[in-house]
């Protein structure tokens, strides 16, 4: 795979394996799971291991739910 370079401002460009980011992706998914997690959450790639965050419904969100 790949593995493009990433810099954050004023630090070093740095490589990254997107391999590796997307197994950490992967097994942070299934930690939330295996302790279960029944609350919604989005997952996404991250160059600081940020792979899961806590998503709070909006009440439009409630009201889409409630019509169907």
């Amino acid at each position: 795979m790949l593995t493009p370079l990433f810099q954050v401002s004023g630090t070093p460009l740095a490589r990254v394996d997107l391999n590796k980011v997307r197994e950490a992706k992967r097994f942070a998914v299934l930690q939330a799971q295996h302790e279960g997690c029944l609350g919604s959450f989005k997952s996404f790639d991250s160059l600081f291991g940020n792979y899961l965050v806590p998503v709070t419904p909006s009440d439009d969100f409630f009201e889409q739910i409630a019509k169907e």
